[in-house]
């Protein structure tokens, strides 16, 4: 990390040791159970990491010693960053909508494959169908078809200050205005426990669109560099969705 993104996530440090964003412990039951395995696993070793960091970092905070909140942070990216840089692709696949900032494809997030890692309910399946700039790859040819109800989580990810913003994909068939799909962020907050956050409604056009830049809220409380996953969720009428992308900020 760059000593810039050290004083920012010394300041998350500092909000969470103030108690900002914390869930209930029933909460995070209730998500802990609605997750795959893998996920579920993925993230519960990130709050055990979160969970022991904070205390030395609010500590170390307190006592005026930044170096010592910095080595906390540090401890707590390594711990739950794997492999340090995720293994990230860069593109610009939204440049000609006016945003030039790098994005990394979230693993699966063009539906090409098989939806591995994924956790899928509520009949949501892939379909041939793709949104026409092919932003991804020009043989591209699948999307994911989301009928009322049904939701999505992708693997886990790397997240956290680093990643601020997400986008995809989407587009709303005969229904556009009855359609809608509510996206959420999961993530263990500065207790260690996980939780979650509804980022917002994204409303599709008829035909395929991007979405506006989702702020996935990933630095409250405390995601410096963690790993944390999104659930798509359809409301209303049947949308379907394509190439989910997460900006991994610190690769401008």
């Amino acid at each position: 990390m760059t000593r810039m993104s050290h004083v920012f996530a010394a300041s998350a440090v500092a909000l969470a040791g103030l108690g900002l964003g914390a869930a209930p412990a029933s909460a995070s039951k209730s998500l802990l159970g609605s997750l795959p395995g893998a996920l579920g696993s993925t993230l519960k070793s990130t709050t055990d990491a979160v969970g022991q960091a904070v205390p030395s970092a609010t500590d170390a905070l307190a006592k005026g010693d930044l170096d010592g909140t910095l080595k906390a942070v540090e401890d707590t990216v390594a711990a739950v960053t794997p492999g340090g840089d995720c293994n990230q692709v860069l593109s610009k696949p939204f440049a000609r909508w006016g945003d030039h900032a790098n994005y990394t494809l979230v693993p699966g997030g063009d539906f090409e494959g098989a939806l591995d890692g994924w956790s899928v309910s509520g009949g949501a399946t892939i379909v041939e169908d793709n949104e026409p700039w092919k932003v991804t790859a020009g043989t591209d040819h699948r999307a994911l078809y989301m009928p009322k109800g049904s939701s999505v989580v992708t693997p886990p990810l790397c997240g956290g200050l680093t990643h601020p913003t997400a986008r995809l994909f989407t587009k709303g068939g005969k229904l556009p205005f009855l359609a809608g799909a509510r996206v959420d962020i999961l993530y263990p907050n500065q207790d260690g426990i996980l939780a979650g956050a509804t980022l917002g409604v994204v409303m599709p056009n008829r035909d395929w669109k991007p979405t506006h830049q989702i702020l996935t809220l990933s630095g409250l409380p405390l995601l410096t560099g963690g790993t944390l996953a999104l659930r798509i969720t359809a409301q209303g009428a049947p949308i379907t969705i394509d190439d989910v992308y997460v900006d991994p900020f610190r690769r401008r």
